[in-house]
C-alpha cells in the first residue's frame, strides 16, 4: 500500500478533546469543499480521500453476533491515500466532472486537465442556467397570454351581460309605455 503523502493530513479531523480517542469512520469528514468562479460561474468543488471498498468474510465474533444470522459477507473500507476531485453539479455525461489520481499518476501531473475539465463544466453549467431561464421565460410568456386571453374573455362576457341588462330595460320600457 501506498503511504499518504503530506496533503492528505489536511482531509483529516481532528478531535479537540481526547485527541487519543479514534473518530468515528461517519464523523471523520475526508473532504474539502471549495467554490471557485470560473467564467463568471460558480463551481463546487469536493475535494475528498478514494476509499476502497472490498467484501470479507465475517469472522467467528461477527458471526456469533445475531444481527448477522443471515450475512457471509461484510463490507470493508480502506483509504488509499490517493486524492479525487470532483465538480459538484454537474451530471453530463460528457462532460468530465470527476478526476482521481492513480499510483501511476498524482493530482498534481493531471492539474491541467482538472482546469481544462473546470473551464468546460462552467460552460455546460452556464448553458444549462441559461437554457433554464429561457425556458422559464417561455412558461412567463405562456402564463402571461393564458391570463391576457382570460382577461378579453371576462370583458367579453361583461359586455354581453351589459348589452342584455340593456336589451331587458329596453323591453321594459316598451311595455311601460304602451
Amino acid at each position: 500500500a501506498r503511504a499518504s503523502p503530506p496533503r492528505m493530513k489536511q482531509l483529516r479531523a481532528t478531535k479537540t478533546s481526547n485527541a487519543s480517542a479514534p473518530l468515528h469512520p461517519k464523523l471523520r469528514p475526508h473532504a474539502i469543499e471549495i467554490e471557485i468562479v470560473v467564467n463568471h460561474t460558480p463551481l463546487r468543488l469536493k475535494i475528498t480521500e478514494h476509499v476502497r471498498q472490498y467484501r470479507r468474510r465475517l469472522t467467528e465474533e461477527e458471526r456469533a453476533d445475531p444481527s448477522n444470522v443471515h450475512a457471509t459477507f461484510k463490507q470493508g473500507r480502506e483509504e488509499t491515500g490517493l486524492l479525487r476531485v470532483k465538480v459538484e453539479g454537474c451530471y453530463a455525461p460528457d462532460v468530465p466532472a470527476s478526476w482521481q489520481e492513480t499510483a501511476d499518476r498524482s493530482m498534481e501531473v493531471m492539474l491541467h486537465e482538472v482546469l481544462a475539465g473546470l473551464v468546460v463544466a462552467s460552460v455546460y453549467l452556464r448553458e444549462k442556467r441559461d437554457a433554464e431561464r429561457q425556458r422559464e421565460k417561455e412558461r412567463k410568456e405562456r402564463e402571461d397570454e393564458h391570463l391576457a386571453d382570460l382577461e378579453v374573455s371576462r370583458q367579453k362576457a361583461e359586455r354581453r351581460r351589459a348589452l342584455h341588462d340593456r336589451a331587458l330595460n329596453w323591453r321594459d320600457a316598451c311595455l311601460i309605455r304602451e
